[in-house]
């Protein structure tokens, strides 16, 4: 018979991850900004883009993404017999890839502003920044929900790879244009708030096929700045007391660039960019957990953390934590910004009507994630243009966004989506991306 505590124990640890991490949570993909040309935000993608406006001030604008690889709400939770909603664990578990990647987006522009000084455009803007980032093998979900005996014999990857950050931007570009040509560059002073990432991400399990002990094989170290705390008894915890902020910047000081171009031929115009090049130094309230163990087990005893047929889970993911036996340091660490890389065009069809289509591709942590669009425009009029986006981007090929800009006087109202299905069908799909804001803007 198989060591079912054991089993129970990284089927806690799995599902726990899921559940915190995967319940709302891919890559910042933002493709309908790229095409908004008439709003000075297009500049964030692209800081060689320039505006016909002499002056714009914007006033506070949020976006948000999130999306999941593979899966959606309506896909893995259902009615069950009892009329309760559960998750369907068989759909869930056949719908994942070997590898998995969950991640999030969220950023607060406080302020932004340009004008143009000659053949120099000048930009300013302040922002606070959440990322996270989560790339878990298709393993990991299923010792959890289906024990170990599928994989007697077998070693099995059972580490997820981790990155959740905070923090605040101060960037200051210049953009000119001559006959033609655009180029622009960004400066940016980054601040770090708060980190938790994975350096290193080895951790194995073994399950013998004659005696059915299993080895635990860990290289694996969590980072953390201000928030994650060990207590040395086997329990992390998030302890916001210590997440503090003197002023703008902290003491986890980073820089980052934005490079772009653009050339017009007659009414095509093609455009590249490189955003995001950059990294933080995390060096206040740093603490480092490396488990770094080759052990056997025979079983541990959890009769005493389950009643009622019930499971603590507080308890059980404390012995988790005893099993992969975290020792604790504290050196500074460096970790570098997604970077992302736009190539597109933009032709002007005539005064009213333009067509572009577009690559991206972001790069973290020692992967690529690509995606593709296509985009059609319209000014309606002097006060209203509108636009719509196909985009491949995720594994998915339903991506349909629209943009908008109303103009009222110097007032622009603006908002940019790369999926309105999410907006009518938020629990059947997989990506969720939204850019709302006000600017105002003097010719």
């Amino acid at each position: 018979m198989l060591n079912q505590p054991i089993q129970k124990q990284f089927g806690l640890l799995a599902w726990v991850l899921f559940m915190l991490f995967g319940s709302g949570l891919q890559a910042q993909q933002e493709l309908g900004l790229y095409f908004t040309r008439d709003i000075w935000q297009a500049n964030r993608v692209n800081p060689a883009f320039i505006t016909d406006h002499e002056l714009h001030i914007g006033i506070p604008n949020i976006y948000y993404n999130a999306s999941l690889d593979q899966l959606s709400y309506d896909k893995v939770v259902v009615t069950q017999s009892d009329g309760d909603r559960g998750l369907d664990m068989t759909t869930l578990i056949n719908r994942l890839d070997e590898n998995n990647h969950l991640l999030a987006n969220v950023e607060l522009e406080a302020f932004s502003a340009s004008f143009g000084i000659n053949n120099l455009r000048i930009s300013v803007h302040m922002a606070g920044k959440f990322s996270s980032f989560i790339d878990y093998p298709k393993d990991l979900i299923e010792v959890g929900w289906n024990g170990n005996a599928q994989f007697i014999g077998e070693t099995v990857d059972i580490a997820p790879d981790l990155h959740f950050f905070a923090y605040n931007e101060l960037g200051v570009g210049v953009a000119t244009k001559i006959a033609g040509v655009s180029v622009g560059a960004r400066l940016k002073l980054l601040g770090g708030i708060a980190d938790i990432s994975t350096d290193r991400t080895s951790a194995t399990l073994y399950t013998d096929p004659d005696i059915y002990q299993l080895t635990l094989n860990t290289n694996y170290r969590i980072n953390s700045s201000a928030v994650l705390v060990y207590n040395g008894d086997g329990d992390f915890e998030i302890d916001l007391d210590e997440l503090t902020v003197d002023g703008f910047f902290s003491g986890n000081p980073g820089v980052a660039i934005d490079l772009g171009a653009s050339m017009e031929f007659g009414k095509l115009e093609v455009s590249a960019s490189l955003v995001d090049l950059g990294f933080i130094h995390w060096k206040r309230n740093v603490r480092n957990y490396l488990s770094l163990n080759d052990q056997t087990y025979e079983g541990l005893d959890f009769s005493a953390i389950v009643r009622s047929d019930e499971i603590d889970f507080e308890e059980t993911l404390d012995s988790l934590r005893n099993i992969f036996d975290f020792k604790e340091s504290n050196n500074s660490y460096r970790t570098g910004l997604p970077g992302k890389i736009y190539i597109g065009a933009n032709y002007q069809f005539n005064d009213m009507v333009q067509f572009g289509g577009l690559f991206y591709s972001e790069v973290y942590r020692g992967q690529i994630f690509p995606a593709f669009a296509l985009s059609g425009r319209a000014r309606f009029s002097r006060i209203f243009s509108m636009g719509a986006v196909y985009a491949i981007r995720n594994q998915t090929y339903t991506n349909l966004g629209i943009n908008m800009v109303l103009r009222l006087g110097p007032v622009q109202i603006f908002g940019v989506t790369d999926n309105i299905v999410a907006a009518f069908q938020p629990f059947d799909s997989h990506n969720v991306n939204a850019r709302i804001g006000l600017n105002l803007a003097f010719r």
